[in-house]
Order: C-alpha cells, then structure tokens, then sequence
C-alpha cells in the first residue's frame, strides 16, 4: 500500500514539473495537540501494575508541501507530514526493597510516556476564495489522509525510590499499533504575498482517523486476554503550522 500511494505521488509530481506551471512547493512546521487518541477505556490490572490516569501531550509536526492550481481558485495539493504523537500514562508500581534479612514492599507513583512517530500523506483540494492577485488569500483544504508508522517508543519518569534493581527491571508491554492509518483532514490556510514568488501562510487543522489503530493479536483457545483487548485506539489531532512557500509560476 505505502509503494503504491508513493509511486503515485512520484508520477503526479513529474508530470506537473514537466508541465511547469502553475505549481508551488514549501515547508512548514508548528503545533499538535491531541484531542482524542484512547477511548473506551476499561482500566485492567496487569502483573504488579495498575493504570490510574491518561493524558494526551501536546506534540509538534514538520513536513513539506508540493501543489498544482489548476483554476483560478482551486489548486491540488499533497503533503509529506512527519507528526510525533505523545501521551503519557500514570502507574503504580509495586516494588520489594530489601536491607539484609528485611524485606519491604511499597507502591511507587510513575509516569509512562508513549510516543508514536508517523509520516503522513494527505492528498488535498485547496479552495482559494479570494483573487489570484490579492496579497492576502483565506483558502479551505480538505482531503484524505495515509499515515504510516514509523516507530513507537516509550520511557519512564519518576522511577527514582524504585532502586537500581527494580528501575532496570521496567518493561511493560507497549500497546502493538498497526503499520497503516488512514483518516481525513480539514482545514483553513491564511497567505501572505511578501514577494511576486514567495509566500507565507498560518494553517490549523484537523485529522480524524477512521479506524482502530491497535494491531489485536490472534486469540487462541482458553488463552490469556491482553490488558488492551478494551482500548479503542483512533488517531485524531489538530494542528497549528507555520509555512513558506515558492511559486515556480505567477499565477
């Protein structure tokens, strides 16, 4: 899937260069803020650990953005967006402390920190509703969007009364996520002409993610349910960038 949706931005990119007109690249960057990534979730003890609290973290995206306008106001754009989404999740740990021949046991407050890398390729229709030769444009862009996960990490915070022993011992399960996501995207770009060919704009919006992003493993008879059998996990962000771009053409 990830071959074909590139080959083909490849082929669409190469003939609109050939073309060469009409077309503009940029680069952008700015916030993210998660809005919702678990819901329906049923707090399950797992082995010597007990989930207390989730929260979303703020996070930030970068990327580039490449586009054809082919009419006065309309324009096809397509995206290659790296996004880092984070969460962190509040735990009790249990832990044995031993001086001797005494042994003490204790709960420990820590803070799990989740962070999920994805590059992103939206396909977008840019509506501009203000003239190609006004210095100031408002635009609205909508389209699909494909993520592809790049890599899931985590660390803890917090870990300090544990002691050495029990600190080198954390390694909880990360929740498996699957390679594919796929969703839409909204939203409203403000441009600033500083240059005939060079151009600046503020962009918000929104992805919604369509599906469960949870890679659930096989089950097998009488076997053992994973702690996040009762976790929906869908994407769903907003965004806040900063962009410039260059028009190859005068439009």
């Amino acid at each position: 899937m990830k071959k074909v949706i590139l080959l083909t931005l490849f082929l669409f990119i190469g003939n609109i260069i050939v073309k060469a007109q009409n077309i503009y690249f940029g680069i952008n960057c700015g916030y993210l803020k998660n809005i919702s990534l678990t819901k329906d979730y049923r707090s399950t003890p797992q082995y010597l650990k007990f989930s207390r609290d989730k929260a979303l973290l703020p996070s930030y995206n970068w990327g580039i953005n490449f586009g054809y306008k082919f009419r006065n106001h309309w324009s096809l754009e397509t995206q290659l967006q790296f996004v880092q989404i984070r969460y962190k999740e509040t735990i009790d740990v249990l832990y044995h402390l031993q001086s001797g021949i005494i042994t003490s046991s204790g709960f420990a407050e820590i803070d799990w920190y989740h962070n999920i890398a994805y590059s992103r390729i939206p396909v977008l229709a840019k509506y501009n509703f203000f003239s190609p030769l006004s210095k100031i444009d408002l635009s609205l862009i909508v389209g699909p969007d494909f993520g592809f996960l790049i890599k899931q990490t985590s660390d803890y915070r917090g870990v300090n009364e544990l002691g050495i022993e029990n600190q080198n011992s954390l390694d909880f399960e990360e929740i498996p996520l699957k390679q594919f996501d796929f969703g839409f995207q909204f939203g409203i770009r403000v441009e600033s002409k500083i240059k005939k060919s060079l151009t600046t704009f503020i962009e918000v919006s929104v992805y919604q993610g369509f599906f469960n992003i949870i890679d659930m493993p096989e089950r097998f008879y009488n076997s053992r349910s994973p702690y996040y059998e009762n976790i929906n996990m869908v994407n769903r962000h907003f965004t806040a960038n900063f962009g410039i771009q260059y028009n190859l053409a005068h439009f």
